[in-house]
């Protein structure tokens, strides 16, 4: 079966022979004065037309081929790209730090009471990006830098430390997907990991490199530092025995398949059940028969926030602004540098 890319140049191919066919057949008029002269005319002006109409057809498949070509590779401006990649270029990277306070005695303590009673940021100089509480009591603090969670850590620690406990967020090490990865490595996770360190120029020891997960497909999961990530994403490729796999970034955003809802499992879910296709409560996602499609977190935001957030598509769509902004998150949450 032919794919989009061999279809645009077999009309680019076409269209070059048509020209040629029609250039054949364009004759020099006879100027010594005949009667059809002026029809001659109407159908070499047709024809002129129609020749010019032809090239800018083959220019444009030419210029859509190239486009097909470089996005099969992978490539764009000569670099590597995935989804996380294009992400990447509408998400602004941050370098918040978060510091979660939890009650030391979890029965009647409100953390985030205490917290505005007792502690002032201006006092402290610090920039508070966001606080909130969440189901379990917990209050997350969000900061601009590293130096002013410290600041808020320590203060937290010196005058409430008998009711409060702290700790400091820490991001995520980079994830990364490799495909296509062979029968004989698949099957054994440390034959797998030896490969890969001892194939590739990786420059780095066993520490910093873990298999976190090998899936049916053949695929495989590693996380590692951000240095060796920056390394293979280079290249987007890992070589393994005889052959070489392709690498994505690999995100955990976790959604509930009870609610659609994300951020917890269908376990833990206390919310109504609703359809991942439609946002009705009568039916699950499978059994779905509904043509118009609308999504339930895009509805839920527009009610709760008063947004005005496109609904017409599902839960599953990448360009979904709730789905762009729980992969912003994961983004954040990962650590691509030295801090």
């Amino acid at each position: 079966m032919c794919d989009l890319r061999d279809i645009m140049m077999w009309w680019c191919a076409n269209c070059k022979r048509q020209h040629k066919e029609v250039s054949g057949n364009v004759k020099p008029v006879d100027s010594t004065g005949s009667n059809n002269t002026n029809k001659m005319d109407e159908r070499l002006t047709s024809m002129e037309e129609k020749l010019e109409n032809i090239m800018n057809k083959i220019n444009k498949l030419e210029d859509v081929g190239n486009i097909l070509r470089e996005t099969e590779n992978g490539n764009v401006n000569g670099k590597h790209m995935n989804y996380a990649d294009k992400l990447k270029t509408q998400i602004k990277y941050t370098k918040n730090e978060t510091l979660i306070l939890a009650p030391r005695n979890e029965e009647g303590t409100e953390v985030i009471d205490i917290i505005k009673n007792n502690i002032n940021p201006k006092e402290l100089g610090i920039g508070v990006k966001k606080i909130k509480k969440t189901g379990d009591g917990k209050v997350p603090i969000t900061c601009g830098d590293k130096k002013d969670v410290l600041a808020l850590k320590n203060k937290v620690e010196s005058e409430l430390g008998n009711q409060i406990n702290t700790r400091i967020s820490q991001k995520r090490r980079p994830q990364l997907r490799i495909i296509k990865v062979p029968d004989e490595y698949i099957r054994n996770k440390e034959q797998l990991k030896e490969c890969i360190l001892k194939q590739n120029d990786l420059k780095t020891n066993t520490t910093e490199l873990k298999i976190v997960a090998v899936l049916r497909n053949n695929c495989a999961i590693i996380e590692v530092d951000y240095q060796i990530y920056k390394t293979i994403m280079q290249s987007g490729k890992l070589k393994i025995g005889w052959s070489i796999c392709r690498v994505y970034e690999q995100f955990n955003v976790y959604r509930c398949y009870k609610c659609n809802g994300y951020n917890h499992s269908a376990k833990q879910c206390n919310n109504a059940a609703s359809c991942g296709k439609c946002a009705s409560n009568e039916h699950n996602t499978k059994q779905c028969t509904e043509k118009e499609e609308k999504c339930i977190n895009c509805v839920i935001r527009n009610k709760k926030f008063n947004l005005q957030l496109d609904t017409k598509h599902t839960v599953f769509n990448k360009e979904c602004c709730v789905y762009v902004q729980k992969m912003g998150q994961a983004i954040n949450n990962t650590k691509y540098e030295e801090e």
